[in-house]
């Protein structure tokens, strides 16, 4: 394309709308090419929109009133691609969004100093933050985005920076609402794409206040007009329009001043510096008139690669679109299989047979026939109703010869076959069947070999889920993108929830690569069952072998559980109300151990207390018999040799009561020694045991004196 005006490519990337710097003519030029290249696209896929219109009605089950074979016909429409759809949605909604944090960004290569984990802990939570909080519509959409995945084979997720919110925004775009030539090999590679979008006159409005649009009067060229022009005419309604005005019952619109004006939002590319190499741009313009309101660089000077010479050899454009594609299309299509091409012809067919069997019990149960010249019914009207008899003038055998039914069959036993044939492998391509939609699939059907069933038949939507999983890995890496090109002011993400908790990400956390970043769902696991299985069976692991992170493990554990409040009930170790962890099971055991021994030794200290106590007792018995004898023998008086004895018994007494001493002395370092032991828990004892032995063997105990009544050793 010819331009008047060539650009430098340092003003366009720094410039926030280039229309304002284009030449007048060109603009106009780039609108109407904008315009026509969309049309072109638009034709490319008309067979598609055909399939596509044919999908909703049937998803819809849009009741179209027939006339074959009579007017007022069957019509029912048998919900095949409904269950099909509900049933794909119930188990990939939860299995990919799974939790608070969906983001979780991975530690690659050697962390010694642990600064790579704790970035990576800081961009997961921001990240998380971001789509669960701070983008209120993300789970809505993506929710809505994968029944829209199921029925049409593909939905698009657009994630951009909005300047009205000022925050990241990934919405959903239809697959009608989002025109790419049919035979684009990937959104990457795609020459070109329209996303069509429906503007009031307030959101254009803001967009001018804000710079994003050029005013009208500048781009119409007329003078002292700053007013927002009106929808000049409605686009023809396509087949997808037709469609949904059956399915909602209204007709198309009349232009007002609160229609939508239709913006073509296209990407493409476009050489506007005149150095023979085309670069990425989005344009806005009006469908009705082909007038350009914006034109701004998709790329940014960092994605720019130059040669030696300084020339430009490639230029990376940023992507904003993710496509969720369910079944990939064997012709080569942009826009994936869903179950609306898969199922449509399989449940027209059903409703076919449905319809034929209905009209065919309609035919059977209300009859009809022929009558005779000769049949004369009075009152004119031949149909019955319900406990109603009607005077003829015919007699009963006229009648028996004059009414002639028509030869009716009742509804066809082979059509009924065949129905449930349709039904049954319709059904297996949905993952519709009885296990699989929760009901019993026999009396005698054990538990194992239903699950081993249901399992083989999930493994027909791994690859689906798989699928999804990167497209939403590709669309977490463009958020990855945006927080980068973000740049606060302050150097950091600080965020906070209603309830005050939050967090901060640094914008260096966003320097590396993107290629750590990625779903935290796991997409070889789609059934909640099977993944708690899985935390069931590491807990077990961990209880029996060292090495594992007991908290992760638990708090794993717990969130397969969907258990709100976890920090709540289980807190982290080294928070205030965390219990001590667990020590590893050798541990435990040496610990065990160890008591063991304590208490065999604290038991062996209180038996040899109480043998001293006893020994003191018979000690002190003694010293009290051997005072006694000493009080007995100086009574006796002039006995010579009783001086002497006395003498003897004396020693012996003294000898008693400095073992007496010993003991008690034994005693009560045994008594402070227990006292301590409860004060520190029951420790330690050994040492004193042998501490009051020896005591006891240094007194040389009480040895038996030859001559003295009662002289036993203590």
């Amino acid at each position: 394309m010819e331009l008047n005006k060539h650009l430098s490519l340092g003003a366009i990337i720094s410039s926030n709308n280039v229309v304002e710097m284009m030449h007048e003519d060109d603009v106009k030029n780039v609108g109407e090419m904008i315009r026509r290249h969309y049309q072109t696209d638009k034709q490319s896929r008309a067979e598609w929109e055909d399939r596509y219109a044919d999908a909703e009605k049937l998803v819809m089950q849009l009741a179209e009133e027939k006339t074959f074979p009579w007017p007022g016909a069957s019509n029912v429409k048998f919900p095949l691609l409904t269950i099909a759809a509900l049933q794909y949605h119930a188990r990939a909604y939860p299995a990919l969004v799974r939790g608070a944090q969906p983001v979780n960004c991975r530690v690659i290569g050697e962390d010694p100093d642990g600064q790579k984990t704790a970035r990576a802990k800081r961009v997961s939570q921001h990240m998380s933050f971001q789509v669960m909080e701070e983008d209120t519509q993300w789970e809505d959409s993506t929710d809505k985005a994968l029944i829209v995945q199921a029925i049409m084979g593909c939905a698009f997720k657009k994630t951009y920076s909005s300047s009205s919110y000022h925050h990241v925004v990934s919405e959903l775009v239809m697959p009608k609402d989002l025109v790419i030539n049919y035979y684009a090999k990937s959104l990457e590679d795609a020459p070109r794409m329209t996303h069509v979008i429906g503007l009031s006159r307030d959101e254009v409005e803001e967009r001018v206040r804000r710079g994003l649009f050029a005013r009208p009067a500048e781009t119409y060229g007329a003078e002292g007009d700053d007013d927002i022009p009106s929808p000049r005419a409605l686009p023809p309604a396509s087949v997808i329009n037709h469609a949904e005005n059956e399915i909602s019952g209204v007709q198309h619109p009349a232009i007002d001043d609160d229609t939508p004006i239709i913006m073509l939002e296209q990407h493409f590319w476009l050489d506007l510096d005149g150095d023979g190499m085309r670069e990425p741009y989005i344009g806005f313009v009006r469908e009705d008139d082909g007038v350009l309101y914006r034109l701004v660089a998709r790329f940014e000077n960092d994605k720019v690669e130059r040669n030696a010479a300084g020339e430009i050899v490639r230029i990376e454009p940023e992507h904003y679109f993710t496509k969720y594609e369910f079944i990939p299309s064997p012709d080569g299509s942009i826009y994936g299989m869903g179950f609306g091409m898969l199922l449509g012809a399989t449940n027209e067919s059903i409703n076919t047979l449905v319809n034929q069997l209905i009209d065919a019990g309609t035919m059977s149960n209300l009859g009809g026939g022929f009558l005779a010249r000769g049949v004369r019914v009075r009152g004119g009207e031949y149909a019955f109703k319900p406990q109603e008899w009607k005077r003829t003038d015919s007699t009963a055998e006229d009648l028996h010869k004059g009414v002639y039914p028509l030869p009716i069959r009742e509804p066809s036993a082979v059509l009924f076959q065949l129905l449930n044939l349709l039904i049954d492998w319709g059904s297996r391509i949905g993952m519709a069947t009885d296990a699989a939609t929760g009901q019993n699939p026999g009396q005698n059907q054990k538990v194992g070999t239903t699950e081993a069933v249901i399992e083989q038949g999930e493994k027909v939507f791994n690859g689906i889920y798989k699928r999804t999983y990167r497209a939403m890995k590709k669309e977490f890496r463009l958020i990855y993108r945006l927080n980068y090109l973000a740049e606060p002011s302050t150097g950091r993400f600080d965020y906070a929830d209603e309830s005050g908790n939050g967090g901060y990400a640094l914008w260096t956390d966003y320097f590396e690569s993107n290629k750590a970043i990625v779903p935290a769902a796991d997409p070889s696991i789609a059934s909640r069952e099977k993944l708690l299985q899985r935390d069931m069976t590491v807990r077990q692991l961990a209880s029996s072998m060292p090495g594992y992170n007991r908290y992760a493990v638990e708090r794993r554990v717990l969130e397969g559980l969907e258990v709100p409040n976890i920090d709540e009930i289980f807190p982290k170790p080294g928070t205030p109300g965390a219990q001590q962890p667990s020590p590893p099971p050798p541990v435990m055991i040496a610990q065990i151990k160890a008591q063991t021994e304590q208490a065999k030794l604290q038991a062996a200290d209180r038996r040899h207390q109480l043998e001293l106590m006893e020994n003191a007792r018979l000690n002190q018995a003694k010293i009290v018999l051997l005072e006694a004898q000493a009080l007995k023998l100086r009574t006796e008086a002039g006995v010579a040799e009783n001086g002497q004895i006395l003498d003897l018994m004396n020693h012996e007494l003294d000898a008693a009561k400095a073992y007496q001493d010993q003991m008690t002395s034994a005693i009560d370092g045994y008594t402070k020694l227990f006292e301590s032991q409860q004060a520190q828990g029951g420790t330690g004892g050994g040492n004193s045991q042998q501490g009051a032995v020896a005591g006891m063997d240094a007194a040389g105990g009480n040895q038996a004196v030859p001559g003295i009544p009662g002289g036993a050793a203590g």
